[in-house]
């Protein structure tokens, strides 16, 4: 799995660090490099981490000697239990000749986590679905914003780039996109995390003509999705995920 780099400090700081992060489903791995900036040592560097969100730190990082100029690698691992963003901060602790008794605080940078990055397709019953609509009590709402001028096309992509399930037949979209008369879609869908949690989007949209310079008339497809999940923690990140879909 490919490692998300954040960068934890800055060029100035006497310790330059960075994190390279990767989530293996309820694990989280750190490796946090470290880069004495300094010609002198720098006895005693500890990081200490703070976490928000559903997240439990495992293995904390060993502290270490930096010698001048010289490099290190510390690492540390967390544990995850749901779907809601984590976040992860905190500062770098270490020894001075000029800090007395006192060490030297060095904060971190935040880093953010989605823990959904890859949603999965699932199957429901429109009994089962409707059921859920009416039970679920986090609701999110997302504008579409797309470029696509085709129902059906948009309806299609917008379930494959997000890797859920479309529950509405493709026939009936078919029609309702090729009628003269109607140029309105709606088409529901359903999706879990890795963590087994659900969610259930609904999206209504149509098709807008609208005139441009020169009374040039163009086609548009707006419209809204509603998203409904049992934590806000999906119920957010998903409809993030929505936002990115062009």
């Amino acid at each position: 799995m490919e490692a998300k780099v954040y960068q934890l400090t800055g060029f100035g700081d006497e310790i330059y660090a960075e994190a390279f992060v990767e989530v293996h489903h309820y694990d989280i791995i750190l490796k946090i490099v470290l880069i004495n900036r300094t010609k002198k040592t720098l006895p005693n560097v500890a990081f200490e981490f703070l976490t928000q969100g559903n997240l439990k730190l495992i293995d904390r990082p060993i502290p270490t000697t930096l010698k001048p100029e010289s490099t290190a690698t510390l690492k540390a691992s967390l544990k995850v239990s749901s779907t809601d963003n984590g976040v992860i901060y905190g500062y770098i602790s270490y020894d001075t000749s000029s800090s007395g008794n006192e060490p030297k605080m060095l904060n971190i940078n935040e880093m953010r986590i989605d823990f959904i990055n890859d949603l999965l397709p699932a199957s429901c019953s429109e009994i089962d679905f409707k059921k859920k609509w009416a039970e679920y009590e986090w609701e999110n709402k997302v504008q579409v914003n797309t470029t696509m001028t085709n129902l059906q096309e948009y309806v299609t992509s917008f379930a494959e780039s997000l890797n859920i399930s479309l529950m509405s037949k493709l026939d009936e979209i078919e029609q309702a996109d090729s009628s003269s008369r109607s140029a309105f879609l709606v088409a529901n869908f359903y999706t879990k995390s890795k963590f087994d949690e659900d969610c259930l989007l609904n999206m209504s949209i149509e098709k807008v003509n609208y005139s441009k310079e020169g009374g040039r008339l163009e086609v548009k497809i707006t419209g809204l999705i509603r998203l409904r999940a049992k934590t806000e923690g999906m119920a957010l990140c998903v409809g993030e995920k929505c936002k990115l879909v062009r």
